[in-house]
């Protein structure tokens, strides 16, 4: 779900369903399409190949440099009545322009991988909902990070473990090392150490949430 510019009056608010279909038989990733148009009719849709950097950069132009912002993420399991309650109370607050709520389905060939194979924090989650606002003006701030800061308390009551860290802010809140530890977990922490005593044992990047050799 995403709030256009008229959700700030509470007129009005988008779903926006995206997918990707990777392959080279396009028209197997068309037949799977048709079946979600079925399901659920769009008023606007748009179907195309696309390359990769394509895709990245498709809302660049919505976060200038330079913008303030916020991202949280949480994984789940159960979309049950408790969870769609908690997701929609969160998304019927969104303050405005900027700000949108996204829930990602999981499973096929993800949770294929078995969970010890990668330092990913939770392969087996069903869902992963992930939180963002960004503005320009900084007299935003407090309400902004207001609404953030509760909409993360409720979003922990959905959370399993582990967060992705593509989907959070670099808010330094605590030592970041204990931060990311926390993500990851004390087993694959020490995995990820391994790697980085290997590769970068003089901890040249470390401006991200660092992994200490």
């Amino acid at each position: 779900m995403s709030a256009p510019e008229e959700a700030r009056s509470g007129d009005e608010t988008w779903m926006i369903i995206r997918c990707v279909y990777v392959g080279a038989d396009e028209q197997r990733g068309q037949v799977l399409l048709d079946r979600l148009r079925r399901a659920a009719p769009p008023d606007e849709q748009t179907a195309e190949p696309i390359d990769w950097l394509r895709w990245q950069c498709s809302v660049d132009d919505l976060y200038p440099d330079g913008s303030r912002g916020f991202w949280r993420n949480v994984a789940f399991t159960r979309m049950d009545e408790g969870a769609l309650d908690t997701i929609l109370d969160i998304a019927g607050a969104i303050p405005g322009r900027g700000t949108g709520v996204d829930i990602h389905h999981l499973g096929g060939a993800f949770a294929r991988v078995p969970e010890e194979s990668t330092a990913f924090p939770n392969r087996t989650a069903r869902f992963w909902m992930t939180l963002y606002g960004f503005w320009q003006e900084q007299g935003e701030d407090e309400r902004l990070s207001a609404y953030a800061e509760r909409s993360r308390r409720a979003m922990r009551q959905l959370g399993e473990h582990g967060e992705y860290v593509n989907f959070r802010a670099r808010e330094y809140t605590r030592p970041i090392a204990d931060f990311t530890r926390a993500i990851y977990g004390q087993e694959k922490y020490r995995q990820l150490q391994r790697v980085k005593q290997r590769y970068d044992p003089g901890n040249l990047f470390r401006e991200n949430y660092n992994v200490v050799p």
